[in-house]
């Protein structure tokens, strides 16, 4: 195919080797980068972009040995000055490679060549994004004048990102079903990103945990299933809990299922799980629009979704494509599919809120045109969001405030349109949000999301040491229908996790999660929890106060060797709320049999061991919590010093035998300790009743807050409880 005439005159670009790649490998590639007839004048540049959502390996020039480092070479007369800039183009294609022209010129038919991950001096290579693509564009731009208006090529070059190879098998399963009603569940593999392996060719042995039926006991992945079956036949057939277990024995791949709980009463509501927080390479993600709603149900076993993408991006052709998508992929008592968008304020003006209609049509009302070249429907803009409330009041809409790059503000809260916020996403975990929204007294649920850019609602991995996994919202409906899964969201009887399918139920003086009561005596509180994997936390909150804690944990014995060391918080509110906690454990008096990492979330991080006392590590945290599990051996008394770049902390292990030794670490929730653990894994499962008498007069918020020993994590939405104490006689 000739070049276009823009090509002609600005140039073109190949890849040397083309060819598929696969996420998270590392690579060395050439792009070749050849003038037009303009060239490139002395003071002129070229850029090479990738998206914002991309964790392609970052470019670095100065280090030969190290990963990614890239050279640059050309067959003219002329010097070149490469930098890697996070911030050197226009979003979506921010994060650039510049290359400076100076002291000569690039004449037409002249090459400057970038190899990326060069080799030649011992480096490894660099690093392909980490989740699959179609087609991954290196975004060329070419500014041949030195005006500062750079030109992007028709011929940038792209490739295919694949998935890797088989690392781990997930099963995904209804989490409640009524006993004897048919249904199934899915089996998928992925690799070690999170990606499904779809080239994966094996037999997978299937088995019943608990009384359940109807379903084979083992498939088989020949290559056509793309690495995602679905299994028909599941059968509940008794109450209470139930789990599959799927294997492939040659390859070493083990799964067990989330819950599948048996209801007792077949009226009940069942829980159905979504997520309604995303977007696509329409606005700054990757995909396309109907692939992602594909994914969601079809990949991700999601039952409710919905797709949010910055307003300011949304032209009125991609707002007609996903009103389009959304009504064709609504299948009542199959999957729920809603309408909505982000209205991307700055923070100063609201933060970011998503938009949430009942069906699929609903007006646009943008926070601003800043990247539409199409001012058509400007008068349609709403800013700031006092005006979009003015403009939503009245109508069925919903409007759900989230932490993601703009931070919401709850300061312009409307409750008549705000019923839930959300309280993680792959930005991070927000307690502090959930607690804000408490003390200003609001009447909120609390839920999760994805907010996912990678094109994987509802099985969102993290991204380039960003992003944590995304979250989920679990609604108790009466039906996988709309108005169904609508009233209950507007009615709270919904809560969050952080991607587990942790089956929770709550209930405070007989209401269920959401609702709104009165008393004039002790508060009933009763709980349900499965979980999907050990449980370390099961505790009742009124308010900010802990009100009740679930024992779900052994007591270590009295000469315990198992410390389980932990890190936790954020560095900010705001955009950038990574704290780095690389660092090490240095062990005196004994030796280290062992050390296991506890809830990290990246292949990339990882624990290293540095002789018989030491042990070192790599992590980052959003919010959440990671750590080691170390097992000591030896007799002796036992020193244990921590040093992290927020924290250091030191004990004696016979220190740790009265409770656990902690410091607070500053930011947002930081904070380092340490502990006794016991070697008895903790339970799974969890019911309990109790009481609670509050202190005063007053409304009262009751909520579940559960933590597994993996940070998986879920939060009810609260129940709301007018308390007035009878007066004595």
């Amino acid at each position: 195919m000739s070049p276009s005439l823009h090509d002609r005159m600005f140039g073109m670009a190949r890849l040397d080797p083309c060819g598929p790649r696969t996420a998270g490998s590392l690579v060395t590639l050439r792009l070749v980068f050849t003038a037009g007839a303009y060239g490139i004048d002395d003071g002129g540049a070229l850029k090479v972009a990738t998206r914002v959502a991309s964790d392609w390996g970052p470019p670095q020039f100065g280090r030969p040995a190290d990963q990614g480092y890239v050279s640059v070479s050309t067959s003219a007369r002329a010097t070149l000055n490469a930098r890697f800039d996070r911030k050197g183009f226009i979003r979506p294609w921010k994060p650039c490679v510049v290359i400076d022209v100076s002291d000569g010129f690039i004449a037409p038919g002249e090459e400057i060549i970038l190899t990326y991950g060069d080799s030649s001096q011992g480096s490894p290579g660099i690093r392909i994004q980490t989740f699959c693509e179609e087609a991954f564009e290196l975004r060329v731009l070419v500014d041949p004048f030195g005006t500062g208006e750079f030109k992007r090529l028709d011929t940038s070059p792209t490739f295919q990102v694949i998935a890797g190879e088989a690392k781990r098998l997930v099963v995904v399963a209804p989490s409640t079903l009524v006993p004897g009603d048919p249904n199934r569940f899915l089996v998928k593999v992925e690799d070690c990103w999170g990606n499904v392996a779809n080239d994966y060719r094996g037999i997978v042995r299937l088995r019943a945990m608990g009384n359940l039926g109807g379903f084979p006991a083992q498939v088989t992945f020949d290559g056509s299933a793309q690495g995602c079956l679905w299994v028909e036949g599941l059968r509940v057939l008794s109450t209470g809990s139930h789990r599959i277990e799927a294997e492939d024995r040659e390859k070493g791949l083990l799964a067990r299922s989330n819950p599948i709980v048996g209801l007792e009463d077949p009226t009940a509501p069942r829980l159905f799980w979504g997520d309604i927080h995303g977007q696509t390479g329409e606005t700054i993600g990757t995909g396309s629009i109907p692939r992602y709603f594909e994914f969601a149900r079809y990949v991700a076993g999601l039952d409710i979704c919905a797709h949010c993408a910055n307003d300011f991006q949304v032209t009125r052709e991609v707002w007609q494509e996903l009103r389009q998508t959304v009504r064709r992929c609504y299948d009542p008592g199959r999957f729920v599919a809603f309408l909505g968008y982000e209205w991307s304020g700055n923070t100063s003006a609201g933060g970011d809120h998503n938009v949430y209609f009942p069906g699929d049509s609903g007006p646009l009302h943008r926070s601003s045109h800043a990247q539409i070249s199409d001012q058509g429907d400007v008068e349609q803009d709403r800013y700031p969001i006092s005006q979009l409330y003015a403009a939503l009041r009245g109508t069925n809409t919903m409007v759900i405030p989230h932490i993601g790059g703009r931070r919401a503000s709850l300061e312009f809260h409307d409750q008549t349109l705000e019923p839930l916020i959300e309280i993680a996403s792959v930005h991070g975990i927000f307690e502090w949000f959930l607690w804000e929204a408490l003390d200003k007294g609001l009447r909120v649920g609390f839920i999760c999301g994805s907010d996912d850019h990678t094109g994987r609602p509802g099985a969102s991995y993290p991204t380039f040491g960003y992003f944590n996994r995304g979250g989920l919202i679990g609604v108790y409906a009466s039906a996988l229908e709309r108005g169904a899964v609508w009233d209950a969201m507007r009615r709270r009887c919904c809560y969050g996790t952080t991607g587990e399918r942790i089956v929770v139920w709550f209930e405070a003086a007989g209401t269920a999660m959401g609702g709104e009561t009165t008393s004039s005596g002790a508060v009933a509180l009763a709980g349900r929890v499965y979980g999907t994997g050990p449980l370390d936390l099961v505790e009742v909150y009124r308010g900010r106060d802990l009100v009740y804690s679930h024992p779900v944990r052994p007591a270590p014995a009295a000469n315990s060797r198992r410390i389980r060391v932990m890190w936790e918080g954020a560095r900010s509110t705001l955009r950038n709320k990574r704290t780095i906690w690389d660092g090490r454990l240095v062990v005196t008096g004994s030796a280290i049999r062992s050390a296991a990492p506890i809830a990290f979330q990246r292949p990339d991080s990882g624990v290293s061991r540095n002789g018989p006392g030491e042990v070192r590590w790599r992590c980052a945290t959003f919010g959440n919590r990671a750590g080691i599990l170390v097992d000591l051996e030896g007799e002796g008394d036992t020193h244990l010093a921590i040093e992290t770049p927020p924290a250091v902390l030191q004990a004696w292990l016979h220190d740790l035998a009265r409770g656990a030794v902690s410091v607070d670490a500053g930011g947002v929730g930081q904070r380092l300790w340490m502990e006794l653990v016991s070697t008895v894994e903790p339970a799974r499962e969890a019911m309990f009743s109790a009481s609670d008498l509050p202190p005063l007069p007053g409304t009262y918020a009751y909520f579940l807050r559960v933590i597994q020993t993996d940070d998986g994590r879920a939060w009810t939405s609260p129940v709301f409880i007018d308390y007035r104490p009878t007066a004595e006689p």
